[in-house]
């Protein structure tokens, strides 16, 4: 959503784009609800996780991760 917030809209010919970037700049001035530290600690993990796994696929020269794993 951030890029349609902070893009700059170059054709749009149905209008759809200015409706994404109205919808983008309500949806990111809501605010969080607050997570409790377990979920916080597990959601941490799993960017962590995550990111250890991209730097061995780059290690490894095994190219781009899967979507579905990266997004596991």
């Amino acid at each position: 959503m951030v890029q349609f917030q902070t893009g700059k809209i170059l054709f749009d010919y149905t209008g759809i784009i200015n409706d994404l970037k109205l919808q983008a700049h309500a949806w990111l001035g809501k605010k969080y609800e607050t997570i409790n530290k377990t979920v916080l600690e597990i959601k941490k993990y799993g960017l962590w996780d995550t990111l250890d796994n991209v730097k061995d696929c780059y290690e490894k020269g095994r190219g781009i991760l899967p979507l579905s794993i990266i997004m596991h």
